[in-house]
């Protein structure tokens, strides 16, 4: 079985975190630090690699 894309490894993550016992809040009010603690556990677990250096200019954000 190869590699999860891109769309994939967000669901699957976001499905993990759904059904966790454990909640975990993410947004601007908060401490982002256990969500990307457990996103690294998630990328190292799936062997997704690691983030590049400026990863966040290539994505495009929808408008709230």
């Amino acid at each position: 079985m190869g590699n999860v894309n891109g769309a994939e490894a967000i669901a699957g993550f976001f499905t993990w975190l759904a059904n966790r016992e454990q909640v975990t809040c993410i947004g601007a009010s908060v401490n982002n630090v256990p969500v990307c603690e457990l996103m690294e556990k998630f990328c190292e677990l799936n062997r997704l690699g690691e983030i590049r250096p400026h990863w966040n200019d290539l994505l495009k954000f929808p408008e709230e």
